[in-house]
């Protein structure tokens, strides 16, 4: 019997374990499929490709969640070692506020603020070293020359156009202190042979993303764009998702699951354009191929520290 993890639909903070006698893919519940029941950012740009609703929020703390079982925590050792009490920490990018609440909690003694483009933000029962801002990360950052301590990002990749990590990661070495950190983590779509059936989703999510200038292999740039912009690279951490045999892969199924629909708005064209109703039932076979399979992607996590002098 195999114990796999998935969201508490009452919880959606929570992790709560189901038992299977055998790991079967079953479409994910309660998932908006038609793209006309979804909300998307308007942006005359339209870079952003996931969209704004209640079920992408729920997917977001399930990813939250993967991410931390993954690597064992909210930060990759170097992070964890060198983060003082007192620090002031930025995540840009933070969509629900789920890591930088986790982090505050885990440090009381430091001050935390999520950065996002749309305010989706908690309100309710925040720690007090928690604070939220909405800011857009592609632009001049409203914070001080050498003021920050820690700064986090986590799948930019969706949102973050190519000839803009230059321009985030300047900003960044500019906002952090001398000896000051930065941590990102990204998804690499390529670490395995794509096996046939998860094909055309793999292609058409790249070809989105070249629609939308979005960089689909910024995983294995993230050293040399640290490097690039001034930071000395001291940590870089890989993790399979895996889609079988292991206690997440239940959970790395769902979230690409639910992920591929939200993405059905601009991906339905690449996918099944003459008939777009099949998108679905194209989907769950591309996961139960996956599974079967044995395919995996790779979370990408790279530590960057600023230089002292």
């Amino acid at each position: 019997m195999l114990t796999y993890f998935a969201l508490s639909n009452d919880n959606p903070d929570s992790v709560a374990k189901h038992e299977s006698e055998d790991f079967v893919y079953k479409p994910s519940p309660n998932v908006v499929s038609d793209t006309k029941e979804r909300r998307y950012y308007s942006s005359s740009s339209q870079t952003y490709i996931l969209p704004c609703d209640e079920e992408e929020q729920y997917r977001l703390n399930m990813q939250h969640i993967l991410f931390e079982k993954l690597f064992d925590g909210h930060v990759l050792s170097s992070v964890k070692n060198n983060l003082q009490p007192g620090s002031t920490v930025v995540d840009f990018g933070c969509g629900t506020g789920a890591w930088v609440i986790d982090m505050a909690k885990s440090y009381p003694d430091s001050t935390f603020i999520g950065v996002d483009i749309a305010n989706v933000f908690p309100n309710d029962n925040l720690p007090p070293n928690v604070s939220f801002s909405i800011m857009d990360i592609s632009k001049p950052l409203d914070f001080k020359d050498n003021s920050l301590d820690f700064v986090n990002s986590r799948l930019l990749l969706g949102g973050l156009q190519k000839e803009k990590w230059a321009t985030m990661l300047t900003e960044w070495y500019r906002i952090v202190k001398p000896g000051g950190i930065v941590q990102l983590m990204e998804v690499d779509f390529m670490a395995a042979d794509i096996v046939p059936g998860a094909e055309r989703f793999i292609k058409g999510l790249h070809d989105l993303m070249e629609e939308r200038g979005l960089d689909f292999f910024v995983a294995v740039k993230l050293p040399a764009l640290l490097r690039c912009n001034g930071f000395n690279v001291v940590e870089r951490n890989a993790r399979k998702m895996e889609f079988y045999g292991t206690d997440l892969s239940k959970m790395v199924a769902d979230n690409w699951d639910r992920l591929n629909l939200g993405f059905k708005g601009g991906l339905v064209k690449y996918i099944c354009p003459e008939d777009p109703d099949s998108y679905e039932v194209l989907l769950e076979g591309g996961i139960k191929a996956c599974i079967e399979q044995r395919w995996f992607k790779r979370a990408v996590g790279v530590v960057g520290r600023k230089p002292v002098v």
